[in-house]
């Protein structure tokens, strides 16, 4: 009956994480009814630590909680539980009036990711709700430059659209030829606010993990080489001035916008023959994204194929527009480069 005991329960289970699976229904009692707003939130982090995806009942309460420190847990706790969301989204539906959805599939960027538009209609039909679509004609990403956007997604192969009149007068985008001077232009940007840093494409495996003295990217010819931001700065990464030298990759960059962001594009994606292709095999061995493409792929070679395309593609986009002001990009891959110059459009 002790909160304060029931609190340091909880977050003695989310250290345990996964190991400590089976307080998932203990966790999910104290989350509905504790009356201390901290044990309500040390239980819901707990379920997301411990991967309790049977739990989407708690989730969806605590996302409407009083308490802002309960729904951030609860938020921080349903992008750790993507095996969740359906069942998430049913409890929204059976429970709410009216629900809104904001969907962008192009979002989706690991095997995992959960809300295709099909999926939320499904669950409204069975639930009797009525189905209406809407469309958000515009967003204030990229200091509102709707024309880049739409030129990247033509681009990339994402939706075809070439109605852009995208010109880097409005928005500043520019394409690199060497890794090296592009990280110390987003250094120079970042003097003015710190709000300018460097992501990658996960091409590279995460080796100062082990080795601090190892550094993850490595580029020789040009004198450059950098580590990823998962260890010394982690969800900081974003604030620290420090971090500034490091690279952030998808998983700890989306859904943050920066001023000017620098971009080093991998060889996951990379044009033959005039087409711009996607290279699952070309992803790190650390990287957790594509976790499931092999399993899919001795099953159902197209539709893994068609997948782990769709998540390279969405996962550069997302990096790409994460600059409000600017992006500034270098490709691993010269043919690449030259594919995306081509589409620039001329001046006049």
């Amino acid at each position: 009956d002790d909160e304060d005991l029931q609190a340091s329960a909880a977050e003695v289970i989310a250290d345990r994480g996964k190991a400590a699976a089976g307080f998932s229904a203990a966790l999910a009692k104290v989350a509905g009814a504790a009356a201390d707003a901290h044990t309500r939130a040390a239980a819901i982090t707990a379920i997301g630590d411990i991967g309790a995806a049977d739990q989407p009942a708690a989730l969806a309460k605590a996302l409407d909680d009083d308490d802002a420190d309960v729904r951030h847990a609860a938020a921080y706790a349903i992008a750790d539980l993507p095996d969740a969301v359906p069942g998430l989204a049913k409890e929204i539906i059976a429970a709410a009036r009216a629900s809104v959805f904001f969907i962008d599939e192009a979002q989706q960027v690991t095997w995992k990711d959960i809300g295709e538009i099909s999926a939320i209609e499904d669950f409204a039909k069975a639930a009797g709700a009525e189905v209406k679509h809407f469309t958000l004609h515009s967003q204030f990403r990229c200091g509102g430059s709707d024309d880049y956007l739409v030129w990247l997604d033509d681009t990339l192969g994402i939706r075809s659209d070439d109605s852009s009149y995208f010109s880097p007068d409005r928005y500043d985008f520019r394409i690199f030829d060497n890794p090296a001077e592009l990280h110390d232009t987003i250094r120079e940007k970042n003097r003015d606010s710190n709000k300018s840093r460097m992501v990658a494409g996960y091409c590279w495996d995460w080796v100062s993990r082990n080795d601090k003295s190892q550094p993850d990217l490595s580029f020789p010819e040009f004198r450059y080489q950098a580590n990823w931001n998962l260890t010394e700065h982690g969800s900081k990464w974003i604030i620290e001035p420090d971090s500034v030298s490091e690279v952030g990759c998808i998983h700890t960059c989306q859904g943050l916008e920066l001023d000017y962001v620098g971009v080093i594009i991998g060889p996951d994606l990379l044009v033959r023959n005039g087409l711009l292709e996607t290279d699952p095999s070309a992803r790190a061995k650390t990287d957790k994204s594509l976790a499931g493409y092999k399993k899919t792929l001795a099953v159902d070679p197209h539709a893994a194929q068609q997948r782990a395309d769709a998540i390279i593609r969405n996962t550069y986009r997302t990096l790409m527009s994460r600059g409000m002001k600017g992006c500034y990009v270098y490709f691993t891959d010269k043919s690449t480069a030259e594919y995306f110059k081509a589409q620039l459009p001329t001046s006049g």
